[in-house]
This record gives structure tokens, sequence and C-alpha cells, in this order.
């Protein structure tokens, strides 16, 4: 339909009336005198005066019509296939993350979205919108139903991406600023996931908005099991999952390396809980990539069941340690085939490695604390085990570490790990009441400086180990020797793997990052931008690269019946007028075609008042 943005400029087709009232008060003679000099020129001239009366009329046309046209020009004349003022203006948002895509909310998400469309007329506009990680919007709002069945049919296929409400009630309560009508909401298909709710503001923050809708109103709560990380070790593989169910649920986990099934196992999770397990698995130097597939009877959430991850060939972590007969139960615990094993010289104690480790310093001469210094701007991770020497003291001074006066603790066990830090937590889920049964002896007080951070204490607080970045590496700090006569961590099982974690830890600490979670915008890595949209193992440049489905949308807790939206709307004030111009453009704008046929009735004018002077 045309509608006008500024319709007083209307009254200025009055001005049609300027030309027409000169042509009628034009001066004609009442009588008309013969002229001798003219008698002999009355017959040519009739044949132009006949011709001259038609062009006249012409003249007048032209003049009017362009009249016309400035006032339509200031006017702004627009198509649109919205009324100029709705009686409601609706945004739509479908919730498009991957937990809507069990068959408890499909069904229901789809004909609360068939019911929605099947109310658009131009008097009731809408526009939609399908939220992941980003809100994607239809375009404009439109009473086109078709255009909209359209957009949700070529954009709502469920993702593997989560979904923010309080970032998708911003833009919806903006684009509602856009537009006049009498009434304004927002209306939301979702699951009725909690997730998506968590960074709610506590204040109303919805000024536009008169109304906010969750739909459908009753969606049953799904079953969900999940895998929630994966990672391969110098071990093999560790995975764990989880169990969204109230009762335990039996699974069957199948790892497969190269499309091909190596590994497959029983299992059973723990009701809403998690259960980790390591596999004992060599992967072969041809595999590219792995998969993880979890099957579970009671699952309505089949995207977070699988595992993405790359076998890119990398060559061996290069670690050098100073030699000591009282320090081999430290070597013994690096031997493996993705470790190369190095003795720590001065020769090459500045050449390039991947960690440093320092037992004692009686092996190496002169100053060392350069050599080192160069080493962590080059990324090279550098462990100093404290041995006692004075040498040991002098080389934690340069880097901010000192001793108490007071006496050594005769005999300590740990009281505080850093459980989140990399080193440690894998492993304490397997084993954590072990760590706090290792005894020490003759421990010394060390202070630390400000910028390291504590990984662990002895009994009182005392340091035992500690991290600091340096450069482009990291300095590991541990405050007790560790030989048979200050220590008896050598005998637990928790030796072997808290090395070999340090190690990977440092390692790929170098490394290029090779997963990612799933998301809408690419990734640019190494070899080039790599496409986040869809979990799996994808090669770029030659390269393995994996995606998975972000595992925070595995959450099923759903909020509550009595959940509303109306708390986040602001008190309305007097409503205020809103200017038409808004929403002026529409679907097609006049503006310029009247611009051009003003510009050419006045040409046409000008080239034919000039022929009608007789």
């Amino acid at each position: 339909m045309i509608q006008f943005a500024f319709s007083m400029y209307l009254w200025g087709l009055c001005l049609l009336a300027v030309p027409l009232i000169l042509h009628l008060l034009k001066h004609r003679p009442n009588e008309v005198k013969p002229f001798p000099s003219f008698f002999f020129l009355a017959q040519t001239a009739a044949a132009k005066q006949r011709r001259n009366h038609w062009l006249k009329y012409l003249v007048l046309f032209c003049r009017c019509a362009a009249l016309a046209c400035l006032a339509l020009v200031f006017a702004w004349p627009f198509a649109d296939d919205v009324a100029a003022e709705p009686s409601s203006a609706t945004v739509l948002i479908y919730d498009a993350s991957f937990s809507t895509g069990s068959e408890k909310a499909r069904p229901l998400l789809r004909d609360a979205l068939a019911g929605e469309l099947n109310k658009v007329t131009p008097g009731t506009p809408l526009l939609g919108a399908i939220l992941t990680d980003v809100f994607l919007s239809s375009g404009d709002f439109t009473g086109n139903p078709s255009a909209l069945k359209s957009f949700f049919e070529k954009t709502r296929a469920v993702s593997a991406m989560p979904s923010d409400f309080t970032t998708a009630l911003y833009q919806a309560d903006s684009r509602l600023g856009a537009i006049r009508a009498k009434q304004k909401k927002i209306v939301l298909l979702t699951d009725r996931q909690k997730f998506p709710w968590r960074r709610f503001p506590e204040r109303p923050f919805l000024r536009n908005a008169d109304d906010v809708e969750i739909r459908p109103g009753k969606v049953r709560k799904p079953y969900n099991c999940s895998i929630v990380s994966a990672r391969t070790t110098l071990n093999g593989l560790t995975v764990r999952l989880r169990n969204f169910n109230p009762k335990e649920e039996s699974c069957t986990l199948e790892v497969f390396l190269d499309s091909k099934s190596m590994l497959k196992k029983e299992l059973l999770l723990p009701p809403n809980g998690e259960r980790t397990e390591t596999f004992p698995l060599a992967f072969p130097p041809e595999a590219r990539e792995g998969k993880i597939v979890l099957n579970a009877k009671q699952d309505d959430i089949p995207t977070d069941n699988f595992w993405y991850f790359p076998l890119n060939p990398a060559p061996p972590a290069k670690i050098r340690l100073t030699f000591s007969v009282e320090h081999q139960f430290i070597r013994e615990a690096l031997r493996s085939s993705s470790i190369q094993l190095e003795t720590l010289t001065k020769k090459n104690l500045r050449e390039p490695a991947d960690l440093l480790i320092l037992t004692e310093l009686s092996t190496l001469d002169g100053e060392i604390a350069p050599a080192l210094d160069a080493a962590l701007r080059n990324g090279t991770g550098v462990v100093l085990v404290f041995d006692g020497s004075a040498r040991m003291k002098q080389l934690l001074a340069h880097y901010g570490f000192s001793f108490k006066t007071s006496p050594k603790l005769d005999s300590a066990g740990l009281e505080m790990i850093h459980l989140e830090h990399p080193v440690f937590r894998e492993y304490l889920k397997i084993s954590s009441a072990s760590w706090f049964d290792i005894s020490f002896f003759d421990v010394p007080r060390l202070k630390i400086p400000a910028q390291a951070r504590l990984l662990a204490a002895f009994d009182g607080m005392v340091p035992a180990a500690c991290e600091m970045v340096r450069g482009n590496g990291k300095l590991f700090v541990l405050a007790c020797p560790i030989t048979p006569k200050h220590t008896n961590f050598q005998t637990y099982g928790n030796f072997v793997a808290f090395w070999r974690e340090l190690a990977e830890y440092v390692s790929k600490d170098r490394t290029r990052q090779e997963s990612f979670t799933a998301a809408s915008r690419p990734a640019r890595t190494k070899d080039g931008d790599l496409d986040l949209s869809t979990p799996g193992n994808y090669t770029v440049n030659g390269h393995m690269y994996s995606v998975n489905a972000n595992r925070a949308e595995s959450e099923v807790e759903q909020l509550p019946d009595s959940f509303s939206c109306r708390k986040y709307i602001v008190p309305k004030e007097k409503e205020k007028e809103e200017p038409a111009y808004l929403r002026i453009g529409g679907i097609k704008n006049y503006q310029t075609l009247l611009l051009l046929l003003m510009m050419g009735f006045l040409m046409l004018e000008l080239a034919v008042s000039n022929r009608t002077a007789l």
C-alpha cells in the first residue's frame, strides 16, 4: 500500500490552482480592430495560431504536473506492507540452540511458530529472529507472512551453539523503538531451558516493549547424557561424562580413529553426576582424526553425544634435566615415546627445548641466570627444584624468591593444592586423597614474590610449589628436594602423573590451538579460516582441526512455571507521539522517481513555451 511519511505537504497540491488561475485571468482584447499591415499575413498566421492553441494547454499541464511532483516529493510517498499506524508490532525470537532439538520441544516450537506467523497482517507486522550465539533478524518489520515463513524455513535449523536471551531482548527492544504501534511485544519461542537466562540484570531494561511472552507455555524436561570433555594424554584418552537424569543410566562409549572403531565399553553413569574414564589407547602414527560416540537409552538431546579430536603428527616434547643419581625417579617418570629426554649441560643450556628441569647446579658451571632468562623469553618452561645449595638460593633470589629465617619444618604434608590448575585437575578426580598423604622432611620456609601463583602449600600454608610467568615461558619452583631423604612422593602413583602432566602442560602452551567450540563466526588459525558452525573434524591447509558443540547448552534445568519477564519492562510514562519518518522507505521509495518526473516536466515546459510566442 502507498503511504506518505509527511502527509501535511500534500497541501502543496493546492499550488496547482496558480497556473490555472493565471490562465483564466489571461487578458484578451474585447474588440478586434483590423490593421492594414497584417491583412496579407492573416492566412499564414492562422495555421500557427491553431497549433499554439494546443501547445498552450500542454504548457499548462507541464507546469501543473511539475508542481504536483514537487508537493509529492516533500510528502515522501513509499510502498510498504505495514500499515502506517499498526495496532501491534511483534519481535518473534526463535531459540535455535541445540537443546531445542529434543523430540519433546521440537513439535511444540514448530506449532507455536506457525500460530504466530498466521497472525501476521499489515496491521500486525512482525520481525523474525533466529537466536544462537548471535541474533539473526529477518530484516525489518513486515506484514507479509510468506516472507517470514521463507526466512524461518531457511535459517531455523538447530545449531550446535548456546543462546543468550539477555542480548537478544536488548536487540529486540531496540528494534521495537523504530516502529509506530499501539502495542509492542516480544515473543520468545524456547524450550524454557534455564541456562540462556543466566546473565539477566536485576533492574528493568526493556524501554519499548509493552509485553514479553514465553511460548510454548510448558515443555516436558528432556533426558540427557553428555560427553563433557575429552583429551588425549601420554597414556591414552581421558573422557568426562555426565548424566543429567535422576536415575542411573547405562550407556555405551565407542572411540573411532579415522572412522575405524578402536574401543567400545559399557558404562554406568551415576544419577545427576559425572564419571571420568581413562582408556589406555595407542594412537597409530598414520591416524589423523578421532571421534567419541555416546549412546544412552534415556537421551533426548543427541548433539552433545559426539566429541571430535584431531591427531596431528607432532615431534616429541624435548625435555632436558640435570643429571643426579638421587633424582633418577624424575627421569624414569618422564620416559615416554612422546618425550625426548636429554641431560642438561652447560653446552646445550642455550639450545631450544620445551622444558628444562634443574634439580642441582653442580654440573652447570658459571652464571646460568642469563641463559634461563633467554630460554623463558623464547617460551621454554623452567622447573627449579630447591636442593638447599647457596647457588640455588642465589638463582631463586634472581627471580624474587627468598627464604625466611625461621626454622625448617621437620615433617610436613600438603595442606592445599590448586585443584583448578591443569597439572592437578584431571588426576585429582581419580585419586585426590593420596596427595595429602605424601610426607616431606626438612621443609624450608620459602617466600614467593607477589607475581607468582601458589599451586600447593605445606602445613601452615608454607609454599610448596608455585608458578610464575616470565617472558613467553613459565617458571615453576618446587620448595623441597625430590629425593628419598626429603620425601616419599616417589612411592605414590601421582608422582608419574604429576611430571607427565607438567610436561604436557608446558608443551601444549607452545603449540597451536587445534580444538574449538562451535560458533557462528569462523576462527582464524595459522593455516587459514576455520568454519565453526558445524561440529566435526576439518582439514585446513593439511592440518587437522576439531569443532565441538558448546557443552554449556547440555544443562536441562528449566525455568519455573511462575517465571515472567514483566519485571524487566520499564514502566511507561505518558505515551509520546513517534514521528512517522522512523519508518520511511518501506519496501519501495518513490521520491527519486518523482524528482526525475518533475525535472522532465520542467524541461518539456521550457521547450514548448518558447514555441508559443505567437
